[in-house]
């Protein structure tokens, strides 16, 4: 991944642009960040669990739980991007001349309409952050268990990026003057942080229990 303006590529470029006085990418990439460590992390408990004959009956299952986590992997680096260029098109929007009452009201649609965008990315990174807890649960049961730990922190970056994009959401709702469309997406967002914690929660459980000796 780059930014604008980066001289490093990669993870080390991404985290030094987080780093810098720029305000993207910021806190809405970094929870899609998260969101591709949890899906990475599943992959990798997939990939260590299929092939060996004493997983021979979960296979299957495990192999189409892998293809999940690498589609959610590449749709939530997409949104690292995606996020840090929705705020642009904003801080844009708010660089309209407002000089005149046209010109007034055109910026204001135009900064409403890039705001609205800005929220979307963030909600679509929560609708895969839960998404991605569904998959970690399957392979928090059902994976190697000797990589029980990897799994559980897939669980806890899947609920860092449900939990980030949605303060993402909150504040970008503050600025909407369409209350419908706050209050819509309000409620979407409070229902899919809740069903985040939730998975999250059942997924802890189920981590403390294998990490007991037996």
């Amino acid at each position: 991944m780059t930014f604008a303006g980066g001289e490093k590529e990669g993870l080390e470029g991404f985290i030094d642009q987080v780093a810098s006085s720029s305000p993207a990418p910021g806190g809405g990439s970094v929870s899609a960040a998260a969101g591709a460590l949890a899906s990475a992390l599943s992959s990798m408990v997939c990939r260590l669990t299929i092939g060996k004959k004493r997983f021979k009956e979960v296979e299957d299952e495990l192999k189409q739980v892998l293809e999940k986590a690498e589609g959610i992997k590449k749709q939530m680096r997409e949104f690292i991007i995606k996020d840090a260029e929705s705020f642009d098109r904003v801080m844009n929007a708010f660089k309209l001349p407002k000089y005149t009452d046209e010109e007034k009201e055109k910026r204001n649609v135009a900064v409403q309409e890039a705001t609205k965008g800005a929220i979307g990315v963030p909600l679509q990174v929560m609708e895969k952050a839960l998404e991605a807890l569904g998959i970690t649960k399957a392979v928090v049961e059902k994976g190697n268990p000797n990589m029980i730990s990897d799994a559980g922190v897939s669980s806890l970056m899947a609920r860092t990026a449900a939990e980030g994009a949605y303060l993402n959401v909150r504040i970008n709702l503050n600025s909407i003057e369409d209350q419908d469309f706050v209050t819509n997406t309000r409620q979407k967002a409070d229902s899919l942080k809740q069903e985040a914690l939730v998975l999250a929660g059942e997924i802890e459980k189920i981590v403390e229990q294998k990490l007991i000796p037996t």
